[in-house]
Formats: C-alpha cells, sequence, structure tokens
C-alpha cells in the first residue's frame, strides 16, 4: 500500500480533526463535574431552629389532635361544669323560680342549663328549696355550692318535706328527686323532655315510648313502657321504680263499626287477628260483650287480656 493509499484510508480531514477534539474536551469536562461538586460544595447541616421548628410543628399537631378528641367525647358525655369569672359573673339573692334569663347569665349559668331550667319551669316544676339547684342538670357539685348561699324562695327554705304514703306522689318530672319524698313520672302525661331525663334513655328511645303509647291509645300498665321496641329489659328494670301510670283512660276501638284496617292499626292486632275479628262479626252480627272474643281461635287468654282495654262494644 503506498503513501498515498494509506492516507486515504487513515487519514482525517481538517473539520474531522476538530470534531475529535471538541468530543474529548467534552468527555473530559464531563468527567470532573461530579469531582468538581463534590469537592467545592457542601452539604448544608441541620441547625438548632430547624429542630425547634419541627419540634413546634409536632406539638400543634399533637394539640390538635387532643382537641379534636376533646370534641369528640364532648358530644357523649355530660355538659361541662360551669366556669364562674368574677370579672363577668356576679352573685346576689335570687329566687330560682321567677329569676330572669339574664340574671343567671350573671350568676354565671350557662345557657344550655338556662333552658333546662325553665323548660322545668314552664311545665309546673317549682325549686322548693336551696339544695334542689343539685337536681339541675348541668350544674356541678362545686356550682351548686356556690350558689345556694344566695337562694331565697320567699321563706320556704326550711319547709319540710316527707313522703305521705296515704297520698299520690305523681310528679310529671323528677328534676327535684330526693332521698325523702317520692317523685314519679306518669307515663300518660310525660313528654319527651322528661323521658329523658331517666336514666339510660336518649332522644330517640324518648320518642319511641311516645310513639307506642299514641297508638295504644295509652298505657294501662306501667309494664307496657318495657315493650318499647329498642329499650333493653336491663334499661327498664332499673327506671321502672321512677314511673307510675295515672288515671288517664284509654282510647278504644269499636269492634263493632272498625274495619279490618283500622284495627290492624293497634299494636296488639296483627292482620291475621284484624280479618278474623270482622269475619266473626260478619258471620254471627254485632258482638253484644267483648267476652265473645273468645270464640276466635287466634286470641289465648293472655292476648286476650292484653287486648280488652283497648275495646268496646258501642
Amino acid at each position: 500500500m503506498d503513501k498515498s493509499q494509506f492516507k486515504e484510508y487513515f487519514g482525517f480531514t481538517r473539520s474531522e480533526r476538530v470534531s475529535i477534539i471538541v468530543l474529548i474536551v467534552l468527555i473530559v469536562i464531563t468527567g470532573a463535574i461530579p469531582a468538581f461538586v463534590k469537592h467545592g460544595t457542601k452539604e448544608p447541616q441541620p441547625s438548632l431552629a430547624l429542630y425547634e421548628e419541627g419540634i413546634k410543628r409536632l406539638e400543634g399537631l399533637s394539640g390538635r389532635s387532643k382537641r379534636d378528641k376533646a370534641e369528640e367525647r364532648e358530644d357523649y358525655s355530660d355538659p361541662p361544669a360551669v366556669t364562674y369569672n368574677s370579672t363577668t359573673n356576679s352573685l346576689f339573692t335570687f329566687d330560682p323560680n321567677t329569676v330572669s334569663e339574664a340574671d343567671w347569665k350573671k350568676l354565671g349559668v350557662r345557657d344550655k342549663t338556662i333552658t333546662t331550667i325553665r323548660n322545668y319551669l314552664a311545665k309546673g316544676g317549682r325549686f322548693r328549696k336551696p339544695e334542689d339547684l343539685s337536681k339541675v342538670y348541668g350544674l356541678n357539685e362545686k356550682d351548686v355550692k356556690r350558689l345556694m348561699p344566695y337562694v331565697k324562695i320567699n321563706g320556704e327554705q326550711h319547709e319540710a318535706y316527707e313522703y305521705e304514703a296515704t297520698k299520690s306522689s305523681i310528679v310529671k318530672n323528677p328534676f327535684e328527686r330526693n332521698t325523702n319524698y317520692l317523685q314519679l313520672i306518669d307515663i300518660n302525661e310525660a313528654d319527651t323532655s322528661l323521658f329523658i331525663q331517666l336514666p339510660g334513655i336518649g332522644s330517640k328511645l324518648a320518642r319511641r315510648i311516645i310513639n307506642f303509647r299514641d297508638k295504644l291509645g295509652g298505657f294501662y300498665s306501667v309494664d307496657q313502657v318495657g315493650e318499647t321496641f329498642g329499650l333493653a329489659d336491663s334499661v327498664f328494670q332499673k327506671l321502672k321504680s321512677l314511673l307510675v301510670c295515672g288515671e288517664t283512660a284509654t282510647k278504644k276501638i269499636n269492634i263493632n263499626i272498625a274495619t279490618a284496617a283500622d284495627l290492624n292499626k293497634h299494636p296488639y292486632i296483627n292482620w291475621n287477628l284484624s280479618n278474623a275479628i270482622v269475619t266473626y262479626r260478619t258471620q254471627h252480627g254485632y258482638f253484644k260483650t267483648l267476652s265473645e272474643l273468645e270464640q276466635i281461635q287466634l286470641l289465648d287468654q293472655d292476648q286476650l287480656a292484653k287486648l280488652l282495654p283497648y275495646l268496646s262494644v258501642e
């Protein structure tokens, strides 16, 4: 191979040589950059201020978490105690039966507790002695002791109360219950606010009791309250001694004119029984006495006894 052929195959033009040089320079620079960055810069060191800031953030989150949990518990717990502030509240002689809402606030009583007291008074309740403040839902022992010395009930503070076995002790509110005077709720007169004050009874159960009472046409026995849907027997046994059935007459259904649909509206009468009563009446004519219901095979003696207070033949 002569010299001219060698240059043709292995030689470089000027532009090719420049390109090669540029490429080599770029390779060298690229390889040197990591070393330059590593030795030319320093990693930032965490400062004490940064740590303190992080701790504060964690404490803030913890505080919010505790507050959230406290708010959740508040929905299922008793209302918080009254907080007395000498700069905004004051103490003065008052009659809890006549004191105004504004004066209750001056005494340091919460709005919710004031509403409870006013509802109690509106339904005929009455404070008979200073100690009755201890029965107010929402006032704790400390606040009761703070307010009691200032209670003046028109000279009735020292009136003695004794339970007389020969007299009825029925009241519509257990709000002022004490150990010397037996007070009960009339199950035919009480509204939801009174049932709610019974142990283990919330707003939902209170409404169910009243709805059940309305559908029945009134209670004739305290035991009927225990039949309320959703009311546990263990709860009923605890509150049973606080209940009494007044003289309110039950609403009666005239079985000589009622339709099967009318009869079926009563909780103690299902469709089969309502149809059986109407069929018997159609076949034998009007009922002359309620004792004729004994001829209906679907009715046993226990069912008939429960149902009779709600039926009539005229």
